[in-house]
C-alpha cells in the first residue's frame, strides 16, 4: 500500500477530497501524468463512486496523506503544487467542472489550509458563520482530518467555533454549549465569540445554571453587537434576555416587554425574527389582562407569518400556545 501511496498520480489525486471524472482528468493532465490511472486504481477497488463524483478510498488516500505530511515543509514541494493547482480550482470563477465540496467554499478552506495555517483557519471560521448543517458537517470533517495530521491546532477557536455551531445546527444543544463555553469566556470583540456567549447565556439561563453569569453573558454579547453594528445578532440576544427575565424572575415582565419590544422595532425588514419575537410577546402579554387582547392580535400575526413562509415547527408551537390561551379563558 505505501509503495502505491508513492506514486505520483496516487499523490495527485489523494491531494484532493473528491473528483469528478473530467476534474480528476483535468487534475492529470495539468501534471503530465499518465490518465490510465483511473481506470487501473478503479479496477482494483481503490477508487469510490458517489453519485457523479468519486474519490481515492481512504486506506490508500491515507496512506498518501502519510507520505505528504512526512515530506511537508518546501513551499516548492510536489505536494504545494498540487495544493495550488486545487486550490485554484475551488476559488476559480467557472467551477462547473468542479466536485462539489469545491463549488460551496468548503474547497477555500481545506486547499487553503494545506498551504497556510491562517488562511485555513480564516476560511473554516467564515463557513462556521454559514447556516447550513450540511456544509457544516463537511467543514467539520475537514478540519478535523487536518487537525490530526498537525496542520492546524485542534483547540483554535475557528476550529472550536466551528465545532459548536455544527453541533448546534444539528440540534446536539447541551454539546454545543460544552464547546462553545471556552469562547464564551474570552474577552474579544469577535462576532464568533458574542455568538457563543450568547447560546452559552441563554442555555445556562433557561436550565438556571448560575443566572447571574448567563446575564452577564448576554449583555456582553448584546454590547459587542452594539460595539459591532451587528443589528441581526442584537435582535437575537434581546430576545434571549426577555426570554431569561421571565424564566428567572416574573415580577421583571415590563423589562422583559420592553426588551421584546425593542427587538420587534430592530427586526422591522426581518420576517422570520418578527414571527418568533411576536410569540414571545404574544406569550408573555396574554397573561396580563390588560394586554391579553394586544398578546392575542401579536399571536395570530406571529401564525400569519409562519403559514406564509412555510415553517411547520413555529405553526404547530403558536397553535400550542393559542389553545392554551383559550382554555385559560374558559
Amino acid at each position: 500500500m505505501d509503495s502505491l501511496a508513492l506514486l505520483p498520480e496516487v499523490a495527485l489525486l489523494s491531494a484532493a477530497r473528491s473528483h469528478t471524472e473530467k476534474s480528476a482528468r483535468d487534475a492529470l493532465s495539468a501534471f503530465d501524468q499518465r490518465p490510465e490511472i483511473l481506470e487501473a486504481l478503479d479496477a482494483y477497488g481503490f477508487i469510490t463512486h458517489t453519485g457523479d463524483e468519486l474519490r481515492v478510498t481512504g486506506v490508500l488516500r491515507q496512506a498518501a496523506l502519510r507520505v505528504a505530511d512526512q515530506s511537508r515543509g518546501s513551499q516548492a514541494s510536489e505536494w504545494s503544487q498540487f495544493q495550488q493547482y486545487y486550490l485554484g480550482l475551488a476559488t476559480a470563477d467557472d467551477r462547473s467542472d468542479a466536485p462539489a465540496y469545491m463549488r460551496v467554499g468548503a474547497g477555500y478552506a481545506y486547499h487553503g489550509a494545506e498551504l497556510d495555517e491562517g488562511a485555513g483557519l480564516q476560511a473554516y471560521l467564515e463557513l462556521a458563520h454559514a447556516e447550513s448543517l450540511a456544509l457544516n458537517l463537511e467543514t467539520s470533517e475537514m478540519a478535523a482530518e487536518q487537525a490530526r495530521r498537525g496542520l492546524l491546532p485542534a483547540d483554535a477557536p475557528a476550529l472550536v467555533f466551528l465545532r459548536g455551531m455544527t453541533a448546534y445546527r444539528a440540534g446536539r444543544t447541551e454539546e454545543a454549549v460544552a464547546m462553545l463555553r471556552p469562547l464564551a469566556g474570552m474577552k474579544q470583540p469577535a462576532r464568533e465569540v458574542a455568538i457563543a456567549q450568547h447560546l452559552v447565556g441563554r442555555r445556562d439561563c433557561i436550565r438556571g445554571l448560575n443566572v447571574p453569569g448567563a446575564q452577564r453573558l448576554l449583555k456582553r454579547s448584546l454590547k459587542s453587537a452594539v460595539d459591532r453594528n451587528d443589528t441581526q445578532h442584537r435582535i437575537h440576544v434581546l430576545h434571549s434576555m426577555a426570554l431569561c427575565v421571565v424564566t428567572t424572575d416574573d415580577s421583571q415582565f415590563e423589562g422583559a416587554r420592553q426588551l421584546l419590544l425593542e427587538a420587534l422595532n430592530l427586526a422591522a425588514g426581518d420576517v422570520w425574527a418578527r414571527a418568533m419575537i411576536l410569540h414571545s410577546l404574544g406569550q408573555i402579554e396574554v397573561r396580563r389582562p390588560k394586554l391579553r387582547s394586544v398578546g392575542h392580535e401579536r399571536l395570530l400575526e406571529s401564525l400569519h407569518i409562519g403559514r406564509e413562509l412555510g415553517y411547520a415547527k413555529h405553526i404547530d408551537k403558536v397553535l400550542r400556545t393559542l389553545r392554551d390561551f383559550r382554555l385559560a379563558q374558559r
